[in-house]
């Protein structure tokens, strides 16, 4: 799978059509979104990661791609077979390591059925002035790096390294 149907969750659908965001661009969405209709993904979110999947179901009614099944964990615990787009809140904001850490606990434990594509998402309430932003990224990197060695059949989607 290609990097193009994931910049749909980078660019917000209200101004996904004047976003530059370097080696993406946009061709055809609609065919974004149909990659994504097949495939298996578990998406760690917060609340702005809700957001985004609001703006994903949008643009998918916008492109007459009806597809796309979103399945939040937190309501349901059963996976459709076939594709999916499951996601679930992870951690609290204000606490990054919390939501690494309940991320990989997710794909560690908590998914019935194993995912093709994994990310998450650190929100902008997660960093402040006091951060340290390169221990919060040894901390991020070495978590997606033990779960890409646990788990070699999902793609680990991230966009830090």
């Amino acid at each position: 799978m290609d990097a193009a149907p994931w910049r749909l969750l980078i660019c917000p659908p209200s101004i996904y059509d004047k976003c530059d965001l370097g080696m993406f661009v946009y061709e055809d969405i609609a065919l974004d979104l149909r990659e994504l209709a097949q495939s298996r993904i578990y998406f760690g979110r917060h609340s702005v990661g809700r957001n985004m999947l609001s703006g994903v179901e949008q643009l998918a009614a916008q492109h007459g791609v009806d597809e796309i099944r979103l399945v939040e964990l937190d309501r349901e615990s059963q996976l459709p077979s076939g594709s999916f787009f499951a996601h679930s809140q992870i951690g609290e904001n204000g606490e990054p390591e919390g939501k690494i850490d309940g991320f990989a606990h997710r794909i560690r434990s908590g998914l019935p059925i194993e995912p093709s594509v994994a990310l998450m998402k650190l929100c902008y309430v997660d960093l402040d002035p006091s951060t340290n932003v390169g221990k919060l990224f040894g901390y991020y990197r070495s978590t997606l790096d033990a779960l890409s060695a646990e788990f070699a059949d999902v793609h680990f989607v991230h966009d830090w390294y």
